[in-house]
């Protein structure tokens, strides 16, 4: 028996194996934020409109087998995926398409076929992004879902163009979350689709505070004391140079000028309650509510000074109710 004896260079081996490893991050590149982090992934099912809250794992540019996003396409599971594709939009917004890792066939003389998502970001905070999936409802799944599944005859190629061949729709597709655990961003009233698919929002979401801001109280009850501001916890919308310290409950301001203020207040049914809006340590309007959930609000424009700081302040009661209690400033008004 002869044998050979084959000499490889190892610094071949090593670069090449290096080339190897960084084919799938070179392809796709997800949001920074995105990746290794596991998210609470909020949606609504469309086959029947049921809320529905899970986890989802974003492990560099997969969704790693037993993920969340997971389905049953004629017997085989679905349960693993590669993004393949990005599209960078701007700071805020990206598309990004997944294929799945493994494969299914509709018949012994059928050929491989994949499932594939193509998701548009579009990033609020940190901690927070919502998206769409842009394909319309696949019924030949379980469940069913909004995927791009083609023919066999047809299957496109990684490379092809991302929104013209991967996500395309006739239906509206509707939002959906992923949140870090322990976070209490929230998404703007005003989000929304952009289209086409390629397009980004005109105004593209602010991830920094600013001249306006809204934020409120959680839900149900929450215990106040009488000669402090009351600390509006959850911050519904801010825009650059909002100065508001939710841990306080004070808005310093950072420029002079003509300032817009409300406030709304709800009491409950525990007890009544007097509220007073204040510049400083003056009181500029006061506020009252019975212990029938009634509700009172006041506005008003005012000149303020730079570090002027405005609080809503408790004169009388020990509760107040829910996120009927709102807390905001906008200015200066030009």
């Amino acid at each position: 028996m002869d044998f050979k004896i084959i000499f490889v260079n190892p610094m071949t081996v090593v670069i090449n194996l290096l080339l190897l490893s960084t084919v799938t991050d070179a392809i796709c590149i997800l949001p920074p934020e995105l990746r290794n982090t596991e998210w609470i992934y909020k949606y609504t099912k469309p086959d029947d409109n049921q809320p529905i809250t899970t986890t989802l794992r974003i492990q560099n540019t997969v969704l790693p087998q037993q993920s969340s996003v997971r389905f049953n396409a004629l017997g085989t599971t679905m349960d693993a995926w590669t993004c393949i594709s990005n599209l960078t939009l701007s700071d805020t917004e990206s598309v990004a398409v997944f294929k799945s890792d493994t494969s299914y066939s509709d018949g012994p003389f059928g050929g491989n076929r994949r499932l594939y998502l193509c998701m548009k970001f579009t990033k609020v905070t940190d901690n927070l992004f919502y998206f769409y999936l842009l394909s319309d409802v696949d019924n030949t799944i379980l469940p069913n879902e909004r995927v791009f599944n083609p023919p066999e005859n047809s299957i496109p190629d990684d490379s092809d163009p991302l929104c013209s061949t991967f996500c395309q729709y006739t239906s509206e597709p509707k939002i959906r979350t992923l949140q870090k655990t322990g976070t209490t961003d929230v998404v703007p009233s005003d989000a929304a689709l952009c289209t086409p698919c390629e397009s980004p929002c005109e105004e593209p979401y602010s991830t920094v505070a600013g001249h306006a801001f809204t934020a409120t109280l959680p839900l149900g009850y929450t215990p106040v004391s009488i000669g402090s501001p009351i600390k509006y916890t959850l911050i519904n919308s801010a825009s650059i140079g909002s100065e508001y310290n939710a841990a306080t409950g004070i808005y310093t301001v950072a420029k002079p000028g003509i300032y817009l203020i409300s406030v709304s207040m709800m009491s409950g049914l525990l007890t009544a309650s007097h509220l007073t809006i204040r510049k400083n340590a003056d009181v500029l309007v006061w506020l009252y509510t019975n212990n029938d959930y009634d509700m009172a609000s006041q506005t008003i424009n005012i000149n303020l000074a730079a570090n002027d700081k405005i609080s809503v302040v408790v004169n009388s009661g020990s509760s107040l109710f829910s996120v009927y209690n709102t807390f905001s400033v906008l200015g200066p008004i030009e």
